[in-house]
């Protein structure tokens, strides 16, 4: 099971979710969705960049390496999320630093997860 918490905008205290991920993958927009969390996340489809998001894994190392959709960092070039030298990037480098779009994350189930904006 998948711990998340989300926690920012207008929420006063985090929100900590116990998700099962070991049938069909979700995004975290899709989480928040079925969950009935109220974060307004317009899209859902990785376009807007409404749901721009820090992850903080609390049970991985502080950084690891990660392949963004074309799509995801080309939303991010949009609204100045990423530098122009990161989005010719391949692979970035997954810190607590970097915006990412909940729509384009798809959680482990292992993982502990604090998600913040």
């Amino acid at each position: 099971m998948a711990k998340i918490t989300f926690f920012g905008g207008k929420m006063s205290t985090p929100e900590v979710l116990t998700v099962d991920m070991t049938s069909t993958p979700q995004s975290l927009t899709e989480i928040v969705r079925e969950q009935g969390l109220p974060l307004y996340w317009r899209c859902g489809h990785g376009t807007c960049g409404a749901c721009a998001v820090h992850l903080h894994f609390q049970n991985r190392q502080a950084s690891f390496s990660v392949i963004l959709s074309n799509k995801e960092k080309n939303v991010m070039l949009r609204h100045q999320l990423i530098s122009k030298e990161a989005h010719a990037e391949e692979q970035i480098v997954q810190t607590n630093e970097i915006w990412r779009l909940a729509c384009h994350v798809y959680p482990d189930q292992l993982d502990d997860l604090l998600v913040t904006w």
